[in-house]
């Protein structure tokens, strides 16, 4: 079963670095997963191509140390 059976985002959260008063994108999206959401973006109006991959690795990884990777979508 893919996470594409089961997608909800219902508690969609939307982040990149200019949102996230300094703290690392990893830690913010940490604390989102605790508070139930279930569907990250990361995007940015001014990070670069490669900032984004960078942020979106360290969103990947907080899911994966919450034990999340197949419920929540990245």
């Amino acid at each position: 079963m893919s996470i594409r059976d089961n997608l909800d985002i219902s508690a969609y959260l939307v982040l990149g670095p200019e949102n996230t008063l300094g703290r690392p994108v990893g830690d913010v999206v940490a604390q989102a997963l605790d508070a139930g959401f279930t569907c990250i973006q990361v995007r940015s109006k001014v990070a670069s191509a490669r900032e984004i991959i960078a942020l979106t690795d360290d969103a990947a990884q907080a899911i994966a140390q919450a034990g999340k990777t197949g419920q929540v979508a990245c």
